[in-house]
């Protein structure tokens, strides 16, 4: 039996980065930015996939309101944009789902903790 299709989210944004530390600037950076922006319908991420840190954006694509998008592609600069694994992403896109309410956070570990 073939494995099925995972569930992608239709706007997903990632970049790994050369250190941990520069990846928690950009995931903080863009807390804050969801923070302030509560309209904007997205989580971000601050993993470790084989031992490199990511931070993974994921959610609804921003309206037409292309400075939204602007903001969190510059956000992400400091990193090289990548792509991760569909399961992985279907994964965050699942716990997204979860979610409680507009403002949720959990941390199994500490941020930059190995996922894969």
């Amino acid at each position: 039996m073939a494995n099925p299709i995972p569930f992608l989210p239709p706007y997903a944004r990632m970049a790994r980065f050369a250190s941990t530390d520069a990846a928690r600037s950009a995931y903080q950076a863009i807390q804050d930015f969801i923070f302030r922006h509560e309209e904007v319908e997205i989580s971000v991420y601050n993993l470790v996939v084989a031992q490199v840190p990511h931070v993974v954006v994921l959610g609804e694509p921003p309206d037409t309101d292309t400075d939204i998008n602007d903001e969190l592609t510059r956000l992400l600069a400091d990193g090289v944009a990548t792509q991760l694994p569909p399961g992985l992403i279907a994964r965050l896109a699942e716990r997204r789902s979860q979610q409680d309410g507009p403002w949720s956070e959990r941390h199994p570990g500490l941020p930059g903790d190995p996922v894969a």
